[in-house]
């Protein structure tokens, strides 16, 4: 009977690498972040935002708070995190994978709650914002989302340019589903955007790497067609009466029509940047010339 339990603690340790990480199978004993700073994306928030002088004096007094919050948090529970840890090691010695994972999910659980105070703490933040800053942040979180998703695939540093470029032109297209409460919407838009990921910006030698999906039968084929006709005619009449904004909140979002949807911001987001940097340009010499002409 001992050999056999020998055996099964390392499979149960395989499983959890395979399910949830190398993380989960560290076990409970997993190092908890406490730098504040990096608990509320401090770094990241500079870089990518511009903070007046006061935003950045808020957030400053935000995050020492949090500091001292999370520092007298990890005090009071810091028991219960070692009766955790000792439950899972007494698990790993006696092979026993169903107190693993009692263990486990007493470790989630507390994380969980840990978590629920960090979050307070973001949500101050993130009243600190304008409304335009809160955009550009949920389309950098949504950019850090995607590249993570797909860093494996040993990315350019154009086709991040590229990812996070598209993510910027569609999240505030996925930010108005959320308001409404459409959960679908949002999910068949952020299915549309990996797929335009995939298909627009991947490469052909990192698409051949993605397992391909099962082939389609010829009814099955002439029905998503049939699909995605009706509903480029329907996005098309729409916009040309009313705008875009105005049709993802008042069309139904099929997947076919989040497609559409996403392509079309996407395209407007890259003539508005061509068109910025066309207004950017320096004058010709000979402009300048001519206003020479003038003065004389």
């Amino acid at each position: 009977m001992k050999a056999s339990s020998h055996v099964a603690v390392p499979f149960v340790a395989i499983a959890l690498v395979l399910v949830c990480g190398p993380a989960a199978a560290a076990g409970p004993g997993a190092k908890l972040e406490t730098d504040a700073q990096v608990l509320l994306d401090v770094k990241a928030l500079t870089n990518e935002l511009e903070l007046t002088g006061e935003q950045q004096e808020d957030l400053k007094e935000i995050v020492k708070r949090l500091g001292a919050t999370i520092t007298a948090w990890d005090a009071d529970n810091r028991a219960e995190y070692a009766e955790v840890q000792r439950a899972y090691s007494a698990s790993l010695t006696s092979g026993n994978s169903s107190k693993m994972r009692q263990a486990m999910a007493a470790r989630k659980a507390l994380d969980r709650r840990r978590q629920y105070v960090i979050d307070k703490y973001k949500r101050r933040v993130r009243r600190l914002l304008t409304d335009e800053q809160q955009l550009a942040w949920k389309g950098y979180t949504l950019y850090r989302e995607m590249l993570g998703r797909y860093r494996r695939w040993q990315l350019t540093s154009k086709q991040m340019e590229e990812i996070k470029s598209s993510c910027d032109a569609v999240v505030d297209m996925i930010s108005a589903l959320n308001t409404r409460g459409d959960i679908e919407g949002v999910m068949r838009t952020r299915t549309a955007l990996q797929r335009h990921i995939v298909d627009e910006i991947f490469t052909e030698a990192q698409r051949k790497k993605i397992e391909a999906p099962p082939p389609m039968s010829r009814e099955a084929r002439e029905a998503a067609e049939k699909r995605e006709a009706e509903a480029k005619l329907a996005f098309q009449t729409f916009i040309n009466k009313q705008e875009i904004r105005q049709a993802y909140r008042s069309l139904k979002i099929t997947q076919e029509m989040a497609r559409l949807m996403v392509r079309h911001n996407i395209k407007k987001a890259e003539e508005a940047r061509k068109n910025w940097n066309k207004k950017r340009t320096v004058r010709p010499h000979g402009g300048d010339k001519k206003k020479k002409k003038k003065r004389k």
